[in-house]
């Protein structure tokens, strides 16, 4: 009976298992704090990484892309590269062990590479998916660095042949599969859940105000850090100067709510802008729960297209510029709030012409809306909105402004600023929240 023979013992670089393990666990933390920058932004923050409207994780992270893959997986993207980076570690590791021990390392360097592989082709899905989102994602090129850095050392470091020979791909397969089947599955169970958007209270029937028992009552009610972030926010907008000559803004040209409301909301958005979308959807809901004549909504438009927005560096294919003109030429029909929150309920599948289809349905003809589309006069409200827009420095969409002042799209921070007429410092407001961790200024 023949004896099978030894599996030979190849001799690994001590460095090759430390980097390949430094390289897995950082893409583990920069995964979570990816996870973490997001959650402040549904929260209605900022991403420190939003630095443009064309250096912009918050574009990626919230494109149509990144919506879809997070349905199927079940979480955001950054979940899928806390994933990634469990499996590269453990395959590292066990990789490690394996050349410390003086074991045959075949076995480790085989599900090393397969990790390694699968992450090189799910980058060039994921830039594939940024560039159709139009904007760069800082800390996306930190991923890809890893991910890439990682396969590099895995095929030009490590012994042995690439491709798994007979009877060997049960061991390049196995490890990854475990590690990546139970992160998958502890995430789904563990993983914090993102803060709910539809949270505001509806005006009880027969009320036409609210009381501050009502606000403050509800406000904490909320989670221990979304109110941490509130009073930071509150504090944040506190702090922020209001314009010192108000009567140069330039004057609505359409308005819903009164004008002598105490709280002039102003929305810059886009209508390809996943964000502006739920922006929509929770002022809606926001003028439901406020007391009548409390607010007042200016929309405006800031398209992320270098074609019509010399904002942005990247031209796009013009149909966030035709969805701006679209939605200004409609601004004077009495139809125009119902029209706009069509454009953005087909926002997923829209075209042009599925656009100029919908903005037409109501009082205004096809023909009527593609001649005002092409008259330098809707240009000009186009430029108008732009360089107003510049006043408060945007890094993307929405903006918001309230009372001249830049603010939070976060539907939660609208609806206390709202029902605190606009001051932020109101005890309505402060006396249901924690100390922001930095001070308000005096108003």
């Amino acid at each position: 009976m023949k004896k099978r023979s030894k599996q030979p013992l190849e001799s690994v670089r001590p460095w090759v298992p430390w980097t390949l393990l430094g390289l897995g666990v950082a893409e583990i933390g920069l995964s979570i704090f990816q996870w973490f920058e997001l959650r402040a932004i549904q929260a209605g923050g900022t991403a420190i990484c939003s630095l443009n409207a064309s250096v912009n994780c918050e574009t990626v992270w919230t494109s149509p892309f990144a919506q879809r893959l997070g349905g199927l997986t079940g979480f955001p993207v950054a979940g899928l590269g806390v994933v990634w980076g469990l499996a590269a570690a453990v395959c590292a590791g066990a990789l490690l062990w394996r050349a410390r021990t003086g074991r045959p390392t075949r076995p480790a360097v085989l599900p090393v590479r397969t990790v390694a592989i699968v992450g090189a082709l799910a980058c060039i899905t994921f830039v594939a998916g940024s560039i159709s989102a139009g904007a760069l994602c800082l800390t996306c090129l930190g991923t890809y660095a890893l991910v890439l850095g990682y396969a590099g050392v895995s095929i030009a470091a490590l012994p042995g042949g690439l491709q798994p020979g007979s009877g060997e791909w049960a061991r390049a397969v196995g490890l990854p599969a475990t590690v990546v089947a139970v992160g998958w599955g502890a995430l789904l169970l563990f993983a914090p859940a993102p803060p709910p958007r539809d949270a505001l209270p509806a005006r009880s029937a027969g009320k036409s105000t609210g009381t501050g028992r009502d606000v403050s009552q509800f406000l904490a009610s909320r989670p221990d850090a979304e109110k941490q972030a509130l009073a930071d926010a509150l504090a944040q907008f506190a702090r922020t100067p209001a314009p010192t000559q108000p009567e140069l803004l330039p004057r609505a040209r359409v308005l819903k709510g009164a004008a002598s409301a105490p709280v002039h909301l102003v929305e810059w958005t886009d209508v390809l802008c996943p964000h502006c979308r739920h922006l929509n959807d929770a002022l809606e809901q926001l003028q439901a729960a406020v007391p009548p004549g409390r607010l007042a909504v200016e929309p405006r438009q800031y398209p992320l297209d270098g074609t019509c927005n010399s904002d942005v560096p990247q031209k796009g294919d013009g149909l966030r510029c035709t969805g701006a003109l679209a939605l200004i030429c409609l601004e004077q029909a009495p139809d125009f709030w119902s029209l706009r929150d069509k454009v953005f309920g087909a926002q997923k599948t829209l075209t042009r012409d599925s656009l100029l289809q919908i903005a037409s349905s109501g009082s205004v003809s096809r023909g009527q809306l593609e001649a005002c589309i092409a008259s330098p006069e809707a240009a000009a409200k186009l430029q108008d909105d732009i360089r107003y827009a510049d006043l408060y420095h945007p890094t993307g969409t929405p903006i918001v402004a309230i009372n001249g002042k830049p603010a939070f799209a976060s539907p939660v921070f609208l609806y206390a600023l709202t029902m605190a007429s606009g001051d932020p410092t109101a005890p309505v407001l402060t006396s249901a929240l924690p100390p922001a961790r930095h001070a308000a200024a005096p108003q």
